[in-house]
């Protein structure tokens, strides 16, 4: 069986509608040609309520809607079924490379309670509500699963806190690239000390990125880095915190505190290199006049 909670519902599609298309003109002498019937494709797009291509789910606590879930409607008519992890809207991990998936990730198991979810295709649309319990094979309190559930959500805030800076310093670092390798297009030696700025900037980035998610290793075969890395660190305390059944031991308080101390020491690193080093070489790099127009010589 999956994990997670499970929804069953059925699965209609519209009708389609049809409409009458006038019949053409009559030639004298003969009957007249009854109206045909066309088609009408089906709808594909409500720009209010949504689109007949997809079914959403949304999840709300109370009046707050804190997960959606979209896919693609089913193709053939039925009873269906589809899971929800019992998890609220997450956070994007950070990541040396912009992330390619554009869709909502999943985030903290939700504290037991009843949530409502709402299924939408077009504009139809219908609710229920869901109960989500403690595992009845453990005596676990109300108190100890907030506890549970106000930890992970401490652990999510570390990696968006992260995941910004790496984003941030990401896209730091293609602009410093860009201009080296403009500034290298244009005149080489005219921007030889600029060149070599945007260089070391660019490497400085590189490693602040390093100390958060870990070198890029282009060794082949079975390898190991022994350096601790924030992310190892944030992953470590979500791991011990996700084991645990009810609030967290002195052992979970103590990843966790080793991880947030690692990134707040970090993250002075980084607000210091941004205060500093790239605002004194943006000034710089602003103050570069670059002309697309090049000299040619006469045409004889």
């Amino acid at each position: 069986r999956r994990f997670g909670a499970m929804i069953s519902y059925y699965f209609k599609k519209p009708e389609k509608k049809k409409k009458e298309q006038p019949a053409p003109a009559a030639k004298k002498g003969k009957k007249k040609v009854k109206k045909a019937e066309a088609e009408m494709p089906e709808p594909k797009k409500d720009s209010v309520k949504g689109s007949f291509d997809s079914l959403f789910f949304n999840f709300y606590k109370g009046e707050e809607l804190i997960r959606t879930i979209k896919f693609k409607a089913p193709k053939e008519d039925g009873l269906k079924r589809m899971y929800w992890g019992m998890d609220e809207k997450g956070v994007q991990r950070p990541s040396r490379n912009a992330p390619r998936f554009r869709g909502e990730p999943g985030g903290v198991r939700v504290a037991p309670g009843k949530y409502k979810v709402k299924v939408t295709y077009g504009d139809l649309s219908d609710s229920t509500m869901i109960e989500v319990i403690n595992d009845p094979r453990f005596n676990i309190s109300a108190g100890a699963g907030q506890q549970k559930y106000d930890a992970m959500k401490a652990i999510e805030k570390m990696v968006s806190r992260a995941e910004k800076a790496v984003t941030q310093l990401r896209e730091s670092k293609e602009i410093s690239d860009k201009y080296s390798k403009d500034l290298k297009n244009a005149d080489k030696e005219k921007y030889k000390d600029q060149i070599e700025k945007s260089k070391a900037v660019s490497d400085s980035i590189t490693n602040l990125m390093d100390e958060f998610i870990g070198k890029v290793d282009k060794r082949q075969g079975i390898t190991l880095d022994y350096k601790v890395y924030i992310l190892n660190r944030i992953r470590g305390a979500q791991r011990y915190m996700g084991n645990q059944m009810g609030a967290p031991t002195g052992t979970e308080e103590e990843q966790m505190k080793m991880a947030e101390d690692a990134l707040n020491e970090h993250m002075t690193k980084v607000k210091a290199f941004f205060e500093n080093d790239w605002k004194t070489y943006r000034e710089e790099m602003e103050a570069i006049k670059i002309s697309p127009f090049k000299d040619y010589d006469p045409i004889e």
